[in-house]
């Protein structure tokens, strides 16, 4: 075996590494732990450092080596030997098309790559045992392997991120005509996905917004799919998107890397499920309550982009006023690629909905409550604009959908009390249409306000402004007494009295006609 060749390795190690784009290796030619690192004897051990691990929260990644090659000083002839640390790995580079470890400095890039990358494979499915070394000292996203004999090491990290392999030499060279052994540095460099759920085109920002019963409710949300190492085991980056009570559909659903709008089935696979445990599939997406989105990552449309998945829900009747109705997406990938039956890293991101109502009480000018009112809402207050509803109790309505039963009319309960629910912020005009028996109907139009509490800073709180509850309070009095007739009505009131007055002064006149004289 030619002296210095695994130098050659090494180097050729860095280029493939960076190429790839994750792994920056600093090794011989690089940062030194020992100044001119140690002259070289057959006991001499090196350190390798791993920096920029991931961290979540507190926890960073953990990363192991694997020796791949050995180096031997032969202090006789002066000579360094290389060969393979087992023979398993000699089988496996020979399939890649190595027939010795200097075959081996002189592959492509692309053939290095899938040398490293069988070798975590198989090591995840326990047809290649190598003893896995653990780094001595970890701090702060930093593994250091202390007192590891002279070779090639190759290592693989695990966590919150999605990393390529990494190689690093303790290599011997020559400085000043001696064999100088070197520490190493290696700068992880790995990918983490992300999610981000928003509300699209909301009146209140990306996290909450306002709505009422049949609303359609524009969801987005946007992800970063990793580059997972092509013979990664498990590759798995999937979606799972779960709506609460009150929010019920997808329609229009779609994604898109940049402006290309993306296949089913060739870069990602959707499941809809009637049920909120993803349990019961439908194919009926409108009736769905979760959804899951498989993404295919060996797609070029997917692998290392930013994706954008659009999809429309709807408000239903089951909104609580008050209470927000979340949307949830969960994104799932592996902690470790190259374990099928790895543990699995999750991230969160929801936004809330909130919907309002109206409760009116009836009152007399004494304070008693009235039975028997009807009343009309509306949305402009010219009153042209009806809000139809569905009765669920007496004196209890919602906003109906497209599916219910509807009316405008709304009748006060025994207790004179009146619930409307699953109405949005804005401006509303209530309208008696019928007044309790013995009483004046009430000619006032009440301009009912509903707004949020925390509308100005754009996070809602469920409850109005100025009020302890999502329900805006109206009171409407009404007096004893016969209606009055509108304005426009005064003629015909007037022809009605002056009618009633001459046909009560005929019949006056019949009966005098028919007094007889003298009696």
């Amino acid at each position: 075996m030619k002296k210095r060749l695994l130098r050659r390795v090494a180097t050729f190690g860095m280029s493939i590494l960076m190429a790839f784009g994750m792994i920056n290796v600093r090794a011989a030619q690089g940062e030194s732990a020992s100044g001119n690192g140690k002259e070289v004897t057959n006991a001499n051990t090196g350190t390798i450092t791993v920096r920029g691990l991931g961290q979540e929260g507190s926890t960073y990644d953990q990363v192991k080596a694997y020796k791949m090659i050995d180096i031997h000083y032969d202090e006789k002839t002066n000579e360094i030997i290389y060969s393979w640390a087992k023979d398993e790995i000699g089988a496996l580079a020979k399939q890649a098309g190595y027939d010795s470890v200097e075959d081996y400095t002189k592959g492509g890039d692309k053939a290095a790559k899938r040398l490293y990358e069988e070798i975590a494979k198989k090591i995840s499915t326990g047809e290649l045992t190598v003893t896995p070394i653990e780094p001595k000292e970890t701090a702060s996203g930093t593994a250091v392997f202390r007192d590891l004999s002279m070779g090639q090491y190759v290592l693989f990290a695990e966590g919150n991120y999605v990393y390529a392999p990494m190689t690093g030499t303790l290599e011997p060279e020559v400085l000043n005509g001696t064999y100088h052994l070197r520490d190493v540095f290696i700068e992880a460099k790995a990918e983490k996905p992300s999610i981000d759920k928003k509300i699209k085109d909301g009146s209140h920002g990306n996290e909450n917004d306002s709505v009422g019963v049949k609303d359609k409710i524009k969801f987005r949300l946007e992800t970063k799919v990793p580059n997972f190492p092509e013979k990664a085991v498990n590759k798995t980056f999937r979606l799972k998107d779960t709506m609460q009570e009150g929010l019920m559909g997808v329609e229009d659903f779609s994604v898109y890397n940049g402006n290309q709008k993306l296949s089913e089935n060739t870069d990602y696979r959707v499941t809809y499920y009637s049920d909120r445990e993803m349990t019961k599939k439908t194919e009926n997406e409108k009736n769905a309550c979760s959804f899951q989105i498989e993404f295919l990552v060996d797609s070029k449309n997917v692998s290392g982009a930013s994706l954008i998945i659009d999809y429309v829900s709807n408000a239903t009747a089951k909104m609580i006023p008050g209470t927000a109705s979340e949307n949830k997406v969960t994104l799932e990938w592996p902690k470790n690629v190259w374990k099928q039956d790895s543990d699995y890293n999750t991230k969160d991101q929801k936004v809330k909905v909130y919907t309002y109502g109206i409760k009116v009480i009836k009152y007399d000018d004494e304070n008693k409550k009235l039975f028997g009112a009807e009343f009309m809402l509306y949305k402009d207050q010219e009153c042209k604009e009806e809000v139809s509803f569905s009765k669920e109790s007496e004196g209890i309505y919602h906003v109906a959908t497209e599916e219910e039963v509807s009316s405008s009319t709304l009748a006060v309960n025994k207790d004179g009390q009146l619930t409307m629910k699953g109405l949005d912020e804005g401006n509303y005009y209530l309208k008696e249409t019928k007044a309790p028996t013995g009483y004046a109907l009430s000619k006032e139009v009440k301009k009912v306000t509903i707004q949020d509490s925390g509308s100005e800073s754009h996070q809602l709180t469920g409850k109005l402004k100025n009020d302890t509850d999502a329900y805006a309070d109206v009171t409407v009095i009404n007096k004893k007494g016969v209606t009055l007739p509108k304005t426009g009505d005064m003629g015909m009131f007037m022809l009605t009295v002056f009618g009633t007055m001459m046909a009560l002064s005929g019949i006056g006149i019949f009966f005098l006609a028919r007094k007889k004289p003298g009696k």
